[in-house]
């Protein structure tokens, strides 16, 4: 197979090509996905994995009609692939389809009845039957579905519909959408502003993996975003962050959550400043972080 981007994720998993982040997703990951010929039988069975990862993204991405479809894609190039269509049953689970989701999650266990996860799953889909439990994801809820919008690519329909709203009505969820559509369109002047608007907003939120998806490169190696996360790090409840394995590995006990992101904060500041003074006193400090470069 010559297709070298097909190659690396399949290669590297679907981690390394989350991190990767929308604007590689958009512009190479599915371009070279829709050159797979489905009608190669040597590569539907290849087809059929990139879908598979496609939809776990767009389930990081808080978007299970889009990940539903995408596993849809996966199942029908490979109706026997027991992963597939028990990731298909967890995004059906999600969106309070439980009875498609149990189907799916039934077959799955026919395919590989040795698979626990696949039992555990079919157990929480059927306490959510007997239980009349509400989904995860509800139609009513506005944040989600323009996050399905976002997963689609209509981010000038997002942006028409914030203008319909007065600017008083705004709240922390509109802006924390509005940085996703701008991070997107690669407009790192209005992703900042909007970042802006979430600091302003004076409010405790989850900082989530579609939030670094949608970060555009030029923010990620920009010292305003990190000083904005540094200045919103008290008031995030819940967050997905940087890691650097040398750092936990060695100080994780003695950190607190809150100052191992601060520490990480000003260790990007410093990085994207040039700032070998900060860089230094960082390294003295914490010698056995290996990743930090003087």
């Amino acid at each position: 197979m010559e297709n070298k981007v097909v190659s690396e994720l399949l290669e590297k998993g679907v981690s390394w090509a989350y991190w990767k982040g929308y604007d590689w997703f958009a512009s190479q990951l599915i371009p070279a996905v829709e050159l797979l010929d489905e009608k190669i039988s040597s590569q539907r069975l290849l087809l059929s994995q990139c879908w598979s990862m496609i939809g776990e993204i767009h389930l990081l991405n808080l978007a299970p009609e889009e990940a539903k479809r995408a596993y849809f894609k996966a199942v029908k190039l490979d109706p026997k692939s027991s992963e597939a269509i028990a990731d298909m049953a967890h995004a059906q689970y999600q969106l309070g389809e439980y009875s498609e989701a149990l189907k799916n999650i039934s077959l799955a266990i026919d395919l590989d009845s040795d698979n626990e996860s696949y039992w555990n799953d079919k157990q929480m889909i059927t306490d959510a039957v007997n239980y009349d439990e509400r989904p995860l994801f509800d139609k009513e809820d506005q944040a989600w579905q323009w996050n399905e919008m976002l997963a689609k690519g209509d981010f000038e329909q997002i942006l028409s519909a914030f203008e319909n709203i007065e600017e008083e009505e705004l709240e922390l969820f509109h802006w924390l959408i509005a940085a996703r559509v701008y991070g997107a369109k690669n407009d790192l002047e209005k992703y900042l502003e909007a970042w802006q608007c979430v600091a302003e907003q004076n409010e405790v939120f989850d900082l989530d993996y579609v939030d670094w998806f949608y970060m555009p490169m030029k923010a990620f190696e920009s010292t305003e975003m990190w000083t904005l996360l540094k200045n919103l790090n008290p008031r995030i409840d819940d967050a997905v962050f940087i890691e650097f394995e040398s750092l936990q590995d060695n100080y994780g006990e003695e950190l607190t959550e809150l100052e191992m992101r601060n520490l990480i904060c000003d260790y990007f500041i410093a990085l994207y400043s040039m700032d070998k003074k900060s860089m230094k006193k960082i390294a003295d400090k914490y010698p056995l972080w290996e990743e930090v470069d003087l």
